[in-house]
């Protein structure tokens, strides 16, 4: 069957729209929790993964709720049927020999920061503690967060996301201090997320994530725009039909 000329625009239109968004996705970045979550979209559903020892204890590798400077390895995997989460996904320290400690202490003290957190590397023990992200199961990730307690150095370092097959979506390098939010959005689902810690720097720790995911409601700018190009494929078939 042959569909009239009015509804096959439309069609190519949105098409048109959907291919867009993919090929050329839109990212913002946040350093305020409040503002991040304002910026999300309707339909997404925002849900919090604290980094308590017993949440710590929900991932694969982690067998019993981990006390003070317990060295938990270094890849942590997240399954939504454990964590009650929208999403699947993995925590991975990626500098050779470094793993996540929980609630980390100095040999002097404890250190606030690192209270119901993840450091990386251990403290004192390497640098260079880049670490990432992974979504593996689940809804579309629209949304990610996560709280920075502490970093020995910023000047160097970057918070990159990528999508499906490793497409680099963009990258923020204006990281804020300690005991900071870190956040983004991005128009196309994002799958990997990936801290690039300066190769100076030292006793980085990682704490709370934030994830939005689901599907977003189109902003009504989209929504008007495709609106207005299906009307103008309503009134090209008018005068078609007028014109025989």
């Amino acid at each position: 069957m042959r569909l009239p000329i009015w509804i096959t625009a439309s069609l190519v239109i949105v098409s048109l729209g959907l291919c867009s968004t993919a090929s050329a996705a839109s990212v913002n970045f946040y350093t305020n929790e409040a503002s991040w979550q304002a910026a999300l979209s309707s339909g997404l559903t925002l849900e919090s993964f604290n980094t308590t020892a017993a949440n710590v204890a929900l991932a694969n590798e982690v067998a019993t709720a981990p006390g003070p400077n317990t060295s938990v390895g270094d890849f942590l995997t997240f399954d939504k049927a454990n964590t009650g989460l929208s999403v699947s996904f993995t925590v991975e320290a990626l500098q050779s020999g470094a793993n996540f400690t929980f609630d980390d202490d100095e040999t002097s003290g404890n250190i606030p920061d690192f209270d119901n957190a993840l450091s990386v590397g251990d403290i004192h023990n390497h640098e260079n503690d880049d670490w990432e992200v992974i979504v593996t199961d689940g809804l579309p990730l629209y949304g990610f967060g996560f709280y920075l307690r502490n970093s020995d150095s910023v000047s160097g370092e970057s918070f990159q996301l990528f999508a499906q097959g490793g497409t680099f979506l963009d990258s923020f390098t204006g990281i804020p201090t300690s005991n900071s939010f870190v956040g983004a959005i991005s128009t196309a689902p994002i799958t990997r997320l990936y801290f690039n810690e300066d190769p100076g720097g030292d006793d980085i720790a990682i704490a709370d994530f934030r994830f939005a995911s689901g599907n977003p409601v189109p902003e009504p700018t989209t929504l008007a725009m495709l609106a207005g190009l299906s009307g103008m494929g309503l009134i090209a078939a008018r005068r078609r039909r007028k014109a025989a």
